[in-house]
Formats: structure tokens, C-alpha cells, sequence
């Protein structure tokens, strides 16, 4: 018995193990996982939570809630890579995500975005409705260096939506005239989605990536979204505690 376990340490350690975010889940919503590879293994950290692969050879796996207010569990994916996903599950009677996309390691900043796109993250507060166009933050999440802001733009009108620019700049939360200090560009280092127009009666989602700041409680974060030949712009404001509460994404 001390010999099998002792071949199964050694083959764990062998493994490149990628440590992951905290995963929500409830009784009443099921959140998947969707990996890089195939799934070939699934560790639950105890019988509180159900987890399932979809089929053999799937990349997703399925989460589930078997008790409410359960203490904090983990749950460990192996990958056919041999790539070990490390995950720590806790209750939320709504989970934030109801799907999550696992980047493969070594991935980009536009890997990251790109799988950001179709997470079902819940709206985190900050929202715009004008003449027929509704914008909202989806989510944001933090990588080492890096924010990542998933926007969602609704078009409720029949004319189409060409958007010209997509501008993050520091701002006063008190509003009233602007100093140079108070008043800085950010630089996009990214942007994945459908960044250039919203369909008319339809949506576009995108994500876009910039240098990870921290703002003091009297500046604000601003996102303007600039119509093409159009005075429809939107603009959507990101207080610090927002900021602050990123969600933190695993490092490949």
C-alpha cells in the first residue's frame, strides 16, 4: 500500500499543477468548467458538491450544489495533458458565473479576453441606458499586471451601431472642471469581441484589456463608448471599490 502511494505522489509531482480562482456554486444553478483539454480526471473535496465530466472526451466538466451553505471544499481537474486544475469551491445562493472558460497555460492576454467573452458573469453595477442603447460591465477581472473589462452593449433600435472609439480614462468623482491629474488616457492594451459595431436589435460583447491601476476614494475610473458620425456615446463610471473587488484569475 506504502509503494502505491508513494508511485501516485510521484506521478502528482510530475504533473504541472495550475492553481485556480474560487468557483460558486448553488443547489439551483449549475456552472461549468470548460478546459483546454480533455478532462481524464475529477477529485471532489467532499460529497457537499457534485461535479461530472459531459461525456467521454470532453472538455467540460459540470458543478453543482448538492447542500446549501456548505464550508469552503476544493475540487482538482486532471487534464489528459496531465495539467492539474486546483479550484476551491464555496456556496452562493447566485453564483457570479454560471460558465467559466480555463485558458490553456502560457495563454495571452488575448487568450484571457477571448474566454472572458462568453463567461455568464452577472452584471457588477455600473450601467448606461440612451436613446435606445443600454451599456453595462459584465465583469472585471485581474491578471498579475492586467484588468480585463467585459462590456456588453445592447441596440434596441433598428439602426445599426458603429462604435469609433472605446476610451478608459481616470477622472474627479466630484465631476466640475478636470485637472491634467485628474483627467488620464489609458492605454488599451487589448481588445477582443465585437468591438466595432452592435447590430441593430441585437448586442455585442467584448473585453478589453488595460494596465492594472488602483484609484484612491476621489478619482473614478470612466469608460466612454463613441458613436461613428453619431452623438449617441455612452459612458459608464467604475468607482475604486469596484476596482478593488476584480476577480482573480488563474495564472498559467
Amino acid at each position: 500500500m506504502k509503494a502505491v502511494m508513494l508511485l501516485l505522489l510521484i506521478a502528482f509531482i510530475g504533473m504541472k499543477i495550475r492553481a485556480q480562482q474560487a468557483v460558486e456554486v448553488s443547489t439551483a444553478r449549475t456552472v461549468s468548467l470548460s478546459f483546454p483539454a480533455s478532462v481524464s480526471y475529477v477529485d471532489l473535496g467532499n460529497t457537499h458538491i457534485d461535479a461530472r465530466v459531459v461525456g467521454p472526451g470532453s472538455k467540460v466538466v459540470l458543478v453543482k450544489a448538492l447542500e446549501q451553505e456548505f464550508a469552503e471544499t476544493n475540487l482538482t481537474v486532471v487534464t489528459v495533458d496531465d495539467v492539474v486544475f486546483s479550484f476551491r469551491v464555496k456556496y452562493h445562493p447566485s453564483p457570479a458565473n454560471d460558465k467559466m472558460n480555463i485558458p490553456a497555460r502560457g495563454a495571452s492576454a488575448s487568450n484571457y479576453a477571448a474566454g472572458i467573452i462568453d463567461n455568464g458573469q452577472r452584471a457588477v453595477g455600473m450601467v448606461h441606458n440612451k436613446d435606445g442603447l443600454y451599456a453595462q460591465v459584465q465583469g472585471i477581472y485581474v491578471l498579475d499586471s492586467m484588468l480585463f473589462f467585459h462590456l456588453k452593449i445592447s441596440n434596441t433600435t433598428t439602426l445599426t451601431y458603429d462604435i469609433a472609439a472605446l476610451r478608459f480614462m481616470v477622472t474627479n468623482a466630484k465631476g466640475g472642471k478636470r485637472t491634467a491629474s485628474q483627467q488620464r488616457l489609458l492605454h488599451i492594451k487589448t481588445l477582443e469581441g465585437a468591438y466595432k459595431q452592435v447590430p441593430r436589435l441585437g448586442i455585442a460583447v467584448m473585453v478589453a484589456v488595460l494596465p492594472k491601476i488602483a484609484l484612491p476614494h476621489n478619482l473614478r475610473l470612466q469608460i466612454e463608448i463613441i458613436e461613428q458620425d453619431g452623438g449617441r456615446n455612452l459612458r459608464l463610471v467604475v468607482p475604486p471599490r469596484k476596482l478593488a473587488k476584480a476577480i482573480l484569475l488563474p495564472v498559467h
